[in-house]
């Protein structure tokens, strides 16, 4: 029983308090001025009249004017929010509002000229048993820079003012923004880096297929061996200037390169029309083969309209010595060629055998802006629509007597479709050649309208030209198991240049019709398509 009334009485009191709450206030103030101006370095106390009568330590410090405690308030600061004047009746009216202040800068200390001006942002509290106003404020400052720009310190701000985390919080805040974008410029830099390694890398791997085939320059890329093969057929085509040494030793060195230049710009531009591979320059003389690396059924074609093309394109090439437009020799040879890569430092895909020999002969006894054939390009070309002449037998250079013919025109195609060039009258110029095929003279000489539409090869599209046979998919490289590379005559030599697997006084003898005598010590193949060979410039890496 007596449990239960303590209980009841308890609840009463609890009951009669919270209906009825009245605060307990002091008898006397237990704070000191000083302390208190410590305190709340930012309050003011102004009276009806606007006369300061109290102010904080650091407001003091900031506005000087207010230690003298004679002037009025309205004198050093100006009211920014709430919108009303600057009297006792205005402020007492929105004294629920937070008063934004700040100072004139016509009163402040000459150093807080180029400063901006401090802004106060507080309460307003009316004390009427003094007749005075209470403004209990602090800095509206966002960051440290702000403060700086005050000449504040983060000490001059009340440890118990929130201002304090704010400013941390804020300047936390700007350094992660910073931060971030610190990030999305390194991304950016990042994605433009990217972007040239990509350039840079497409300009590698140009200057690569420069070089080498593409399936042979994606092989080594892959870290694969690349191993030398034997192409039963193919044509090899060489060409070089006529007089070039005489050129040379009566003109200055830029002229010869400028005149090179402009003649293997030309050359390059064939080699993507007719799909031919180019092997290599060296001075004055230029290489090419067609059916390597890729067998084509139509290779002698692709390289017969490519030399064809060569004629006209030199005949645009001046001659620095003469004024004249320059003279080529053309020489091409049919057969079988092994084909490999050779070096590593500079890797090259090169081609050796009789065949490449024999086609560098047909270039060297040759006769200015001719094409020289030999009898075995002489009768792939055959009742395909080329016109040839028969040269008769001379004697080629470690080769004995040859049956030799020129090649002069192709008369199914028209010179601007040889030139890779897309004109509005390609059918009106075929339907001319053809009509005037009985009055073109013996050698080839291009058309007027041809040459000035290579003058303007730039202003046309190049048109690759087409053929009856597209690439074919190529078997694996042929494989020879002897450590040396046999010649066309079976005998195992090494190729350390183009013309050293034949010397003058081991020939290799060559029929009228253009096949090779057989002999006796040629080693014999179970298969002849599918010979392989190890060697040491085909086994890279």
């Amino acid at each position: 029983m007596r449990s239960d009334s303590l209980s009841a009485t308890f609840i009463h009191f609890l009951c009669k308090t919270l209906r009825a709450f009245e605060p307990v206030y002091p008898d006397n103030l237990c704070i000191d001025l000083k302390t208190f101006c410590n305190a709340f370095p930012f309050h003011i106390v102004f009276d009806e009249e606007l006369q300061v009568r109290q102010a904080g330590v650091t407001i003091q410090r900031i506005v000087p004017g207010l230690q003298s405690r004679c002037g009025q308030l309205d004198q050093y600061f100006n009211i920014q929010h709430p919108q009303v004047t600057f009297n006792i009746c205005s402020i007492r009216k929105f004294i629920n509002s937070h008063f934004v202040l700040r100072t004139r800068r016509d009163r402040m200390p000459m150093a807080w000229r180029e400063r901006p001006m401090l802004e106060l942002r507080g309460q307003m509290l009316w004390m009427t048993p003094l007749r005075c106003m209470l403004y209990l404020a602090s800095p509206l400052l966002r960051s440290l820079q702000e403060l700086e720009e005050h000449s504040m310190h983060l000490s001059d701000i009340a440890p118990h003012d929130a201002t304090r985390d704010l400013i941390l919080l804020n300047q936390q805040r700007l350094a992660e923004m910073e931060l971030s974008n610190q990030l999305e410029r390194k991304k950016e830099e990042l994605h433009q880096l990217s972007k040239h390694l990509e350039e840079e890398k497409q300009k590698t791997e140009n200057l690569l297929y420069a070089m080498l085939p593409k399936h042979v320059a994606n092989q080594l890329k892959e870290g694969k061996r690349v191993e030398a093969g034997e192409f039963e057929e193919c044509t090899v085509l060489f060409s070089d200037v006529v007089t070039f040494t005489n050129i040379c030793s009566e003109c200055e060195p830029i002229q010869i390169v400028s005149m090179l230049n402009s003649m293997y710009l030309k050359f390059d531009r064939l080699t993507t029309i007719h799909n031919v591979y180019k092997v290599e320059t060296i001075g004055d003389a230029y290489m090419v083969v067609g059916g390597v690396p890729i067998p084509m059924s139509s290779q002698t074609e692709r390289v017969a309209n490519f030399a064809l093309g060569m004629i006209i394109a030199a005949k645009e090439v001046t001659n620095p010595v003469t004024g004249g437009p320059i003279q080529i020799r053309v020489g091409l040879h049919s057969g079988p060629v092994l084909a490999g890569v050779v070096g590593e430092k500079m890797p090259r895909y090169c081609l050796f055998g009789d065949t490449v020999n024999t086609a560098s002969r047909m270039e060297s006894h040759g006769l200015p802006d001719k094409i020289h054939l030999s009898p075995s390009v002489y009768h792939a070309l055959r009742n395909k629509g080329y016109q040839m002449e028969e040269r008769g037998e001379i004697e080629v250079k470690g080769k004995g007597r040859m049956r030799t013919y020129f090649l002069q025109r192709n008369l199914k195609v028209t010179e601007s479709e040889i030139m890779g060039l897309l004109v509005p009258n390609a059918d009106s110029d075929r339907k001319m050649n053809h009509s005037t095929q009985a009055s073109q003279l013996l050698h080839y000489s291009p058309s007027l309208k041809a040459t000035q539409r290579l003058q303007k090869g730039d202003s046309f599209p190049m048109v690759p030209m087409k053929y009856g046979d597209s690439p074919t998919e190529s078997k694996p490289p042929t494989q020879f198991t002897e450590p040396q590379h046999s010649t066309i005559t079976g005998k195992p030599r090494d190729s350390e240049s183009y013309g050293s697997l034949y010397s003058e006084d081991e020939p290799s003898e060559l029929t009228k019709d253009g096949t090779h005598n057989k002999t006796e010590n040629k080693k014999p193949s179970a298969d002849k398509r599918s010979k392989h060979v190890h060697t040491r410039f085909c086994l890279l890496f």
